[in-house]
């Protein structure tokens, strides 16, 4: 018997040794699990912190709405002073027109008169070399 507890003992403690070799395995596995955890939550909040960053640059719906109405109303104006400019342009176009028609006019109106003019003026002239040299 002595021999048996002997063995049981031997046993015992290789049951022992096997339990603390894995104990000692898990141990190493926790740490390096552990320790690969830390650095994916730290890659995680890193991450998570630029999706931050990079939300707080965009545009938000009442913002795009806003810059929207902006344009709008920009583009309105131009739209508007483009029209009045044209206008302008137009009325410009026919004040010259006119212009050029009363200064064509003018232009006839002397002609005219300078015409009657030298017709009297021959006629006043042929009648006092008639009545003076007859």
């Amino acid at each position: 018997m002595a021999g048996r507890w002997q063995l049981d003992d031997e046993r015992w403690t290789a049951h022992h040794r096997e339990h603390a070799a894995g104990d000692k395995a898990t141990e190493a596995a926790t740490d390096v699990a552990t320790r690969a955890l830390d650095a994916y939550k730290t890659q995680a909040n890193e991450f998570r912190g630029s999706l931050a960053d990079q939300r707080n640059e965009f545009v938000t719906r009442s913002e795009h709405d806003m810059f929207g109405k902006r344009i709008d109303t920009l583009e309105d104006d131009k739209i508007a002073r483009d029209a009045e400019r044209r206008t302008e342009i137009a009325n410009l176009a026919d004040q010259r027109d006119r212009d050029r028609r009363d200064a064509e006019r003018e232009r006839w109106r002397l002609g005219l008169i300078v015409s009657i003019t030298a017709i009297l003026s021959s006629a006043v002239v042929a009648i006092i070399l008639h009545v003076a040299f007859p």
